[in-house]
């Protein structure tokens, strides 16, 4: 799943304990993971797993997907 947030250009929001909440469109995870599918592995800034294609291939077009991340604390 971290290949997707490190595509993403807007911010996440936090929550009060410090998790970050990502929402992507299943569709722009498909269209994302498929691009980067497309590169060859050596090129790809990310690691996607069979783990992550499974899953993002079963997702539905018009499905939204929520990702929590734990902030590390400084």
């Amino acid at each position: 799943s971290h290949w997707m947030l490190y595509a993403r250009n807007e911010s996440p929001m936090i929550q009060h304990d410090g998790r970050q909440v990502w929402c992507f469109d299943a569709y722009d995870m498909k269209k994302k993971m498929a691009h980067l599918l497309d590169m060859p592995e050596k090129e790809r800034k990310v690691i996607i797993t069979k783990k992550d294609e499974k899953f993002v291939h079963s997702l539905s077009p018009d499905q939204q997907v929520l990702f929590f991340v734990k902030l590390k604390k400084f």
